[in-house]
């Protein structure tokens, strides 16, 4: 019918089904387009995104929505209307990439931070931040609880030589958050790894003894018996015994 042009007879037809899904309401969608009725189009495909539980083709709809917006130069609202609410992907990097090629005239750095105001969950973008190339977004996420210790060690660790300033901070805020008791299943081992990035890294910019003196304040007035914070201070203790050697 569509293809046919028999618009009305369509419309008819689907009135009558008592559920609406996208699989048919694409085709009354469609014929309101090819109506020049892009307002009813429009309306018609985006009252199947209300309600409290998100359809899984919502991705297929949101773009379709976001079409009729863009081919009438309405990109802005397009984006945060549609855009946003739909991007996708396995994990946030991939969704600030699929947000990005789809909408190449944004800053991607504008993007990123658009899709952490959207979706919250700030520590969850560190690696997403990251590998983008902002660094001091990575290092914001990095300060929140959500930031996973080993994701925060290991780039640490990547990044220990070619910014070790950056490193250093990544691998304070892993202690701190090892200490608090985040990570999946953390080990005493993540906390040895923690402080090995963060000496190496702050010693590179000559701040090796201010890292020490930060993961001191960290120790303080936490509970002894604490796993964690009895390999912490046994670290310290190394680490300041060696210091000790070495100015004897």
């Amino acid at each position: 019918m569509l293809e046919a042009g028999r618009f009305d007879d369509l419309l008819a037809l689907l009135a009558v089904k008592k559920t609406r899904l996208w699989f048919d309401e694409k085709f009354a969608a469609e014929a309101m387009l090819r109506q020049g009725r892009e307002d009813d189009a429009l309306a018609r495909a985006e009252a199947l995104l209300e309600g409290n539980q998100r359809p899984w083709d919502y991705g297929d709809i949101a773009r379709f929505c976001e079409s009729i917006l863009e081919k009438h130069g309405r990109a802005e609202e397009a984006y945060c209307r549609f855009g946003l609410p739909s991007a996708a992907g396995n994990t946030w990097l991939a969704m600030w990439r699929d947000l990005v090629r789809r909408y190449p005239d944004r800053d991607p750095r504008e993007v990123l931070l658009d899709l952490i105001a959207r979706y919250g969950r700030r520590g969850k973008w560190f690696a997403a931040a990251k590998t983008a190339g902002y660094l001091d977004i990575a290092l914001d996420c990095a300060a929140d609880s959500e930031a996973a210790p080993a994701t925060l060690i290991r780039a640490a660790r990547d990044f220990s030589a070619k910014d070790s300033a950056f490193a250093a901070r990544v691998a304070l805020y892993a202690i701190e958050h090892l200490l608090a008791g985040g990570g999946y299943e953390p080990s005493p081992l993540d906390i040895d790894e923690a402080v090995s990035q963060l000496m190496a890294a702050s010693s590179r910019v000559g701040q090796g003894q201010r890292a020490i003196e930060e993961m001191r304040r960290m120790s303080e007035g936490q509970a002894s018996e604490d796993l964690m914070v009895r390999r912490l201070r046994g670290k310290l203790a190394a680490y300041e015994e060696e210091a000790s050697r070495a100015c004897g």
